[in-house]
């Protein structure tokens, strides 16, 4: 299954008009700033014209140039390593508007709960920008950060049909895949992890995870996803799934957690959706009694709900976060002394959970 998806089409254009734009903000001469307009509004009307065949990225053209035309994307210092988009499934008062919403987190260093503004939960500072030295090359300083804007309005329609429905179909497993397929190159841990593995500073770490997001063949690795056994799960009324500033848990059938290449045999990932769905994917080729669930949607059992929850907490970087206050397993994982220990303790933790019998 393919992701329909045109990486580098959109990568292209948005790496142009991203320079382009850049050119026309240091331009001082009014009459080249004028020649440099022309070019802007000829490329966006043919970025229009190139999508126009596929309504969903259609209408994402459309909410991207209009968020730029009205200034709701500028060279921000402040980056979102987990999309609103998605927090806002877990605000605090899901009736609620969402251009305030708040979202109930847990403190993984300190233990302290607290409800803050999603707007300022899992944000570093300039963590997307691309550095002057690569800017020519790269297409613009904010290169990353406008493509995964792009991307993020592209799925955000699917993600909101799946939550509404309650179902996923085979035509929403693309843009689902490559969601989870970015969100694993653009977290925190990613970055660290470049850092320990190559030995990297931390400038030079956001440097490569930048260009693993722009050019880490991420939607080879989302057509393998689509393929797998995926099953949405939802727990019982009144009961809420926990998420983090690390949502996508990846980890292998023999229980080891996931660190480097995570398209291989017995992959397994929870990914919470919502406060009450969690999308489940099982490597087919290892996971052959799981086959009669593929595209179904199932009831989360409490064991299963704890696990999951569990799951979210061990591999969290530093939030966890969910709708409600009630953070009792959070509590209940803190209160071990190798909790703070160190991350690599946490996941040591979660390994004695997924070592245990699969509550699906």
């Amino acid at each position: 299954m393919t992701t329909n998806f045109p990486y580098n089409d959109v990568l292209a254009a948005l790496a142009e008009l991203s320079r382009l734009r850049s050119e026309h903000a240091a331009e001082p001469d009014a009459d080249v700033q004028d020649a440099i307009q022309i070019d802007i509004d000829k490329l966006e009307r043919l970025l229009r014209q190139k999508f126009s065949h596929n309504l969903l990225l259609n209408h994402a053209v459309d909410r991207f140039l209009g968020a730029l035309a009205r200034g709701k994307i500028q060279a921000g210092k402040e980056h979102h390593v987990v999309p609103q988009l998605y927090l806002r499934n877990f605000r605090s008062d899901p009736a609620g508007p969402t251009g305030s919403a708040a979202i109930w987190v847990f403190d993984v260093a300190t233990g302290q709960v607290s409800e803050q503004k999603i707007a300022r939960v899992a944000v570093e500072t300039n963590v997307y920008r691309v550095p002057k030295s690569l800017t020519e090359r790269a297409g613009g300083p904010l290169l990353i950060e406008w493509f995964l804007q792009f991307f993020e309005s592209t799925f955000a329609p699917v993600l909101t049909s799946v939550l509404a429905t309650g179902t996923i179909t085979p035509a929403d497993r693309p843009m689902l895949a490559l969601f989870i397929a970015s969100q694993s190159v653009r977290s925190a841990s990613m970055r660290e992890q470049l850092q320990g593995t190559q030995r990297l500073s931390r400038p030079e770490a956001a440097i490569q995870q930048g260009q693993l997001i722009l050019h880490g063949d991420l939607d080879k690795f989302a057509a393998w996803l689509a393929d797998q056994i995926w099953v949405l799960a939802r727990p019982a009324a009144g009961e809420h799934l926990y998420t983090s500033d690390e949502p996508i848990v990846g980890f292998r059938s023999t229980g080891v957690p996931v660190q480097d290449d995570i398209s291989s045999l017995g992959l397994q990932i929870e990914f919470p959706l919502s406060y009450n769905a969690v999308l489940r994917i099982f490597d087919r080729s290892a996971n052959e009694s799981y086959q009669h669930l593929d595209g179904r949607t199932v009831g989360l059992s409490r064991e299963g709900l704890h696990w999951c929850n569990a799951l979210q907490v061990c591999f969290a970087d530093d939030l966890v976060c969910a709708s409600q206050p009630d953070f009792a397993v959070a509590k209940t994982l803190a209160a071990k002394q190798a909790f703070y220990e160190g991350e690599d303790a946490r996941k040591g933790l979660c390994q004695v959970l997924l070592a245990g019998a699969n509550p699906l």
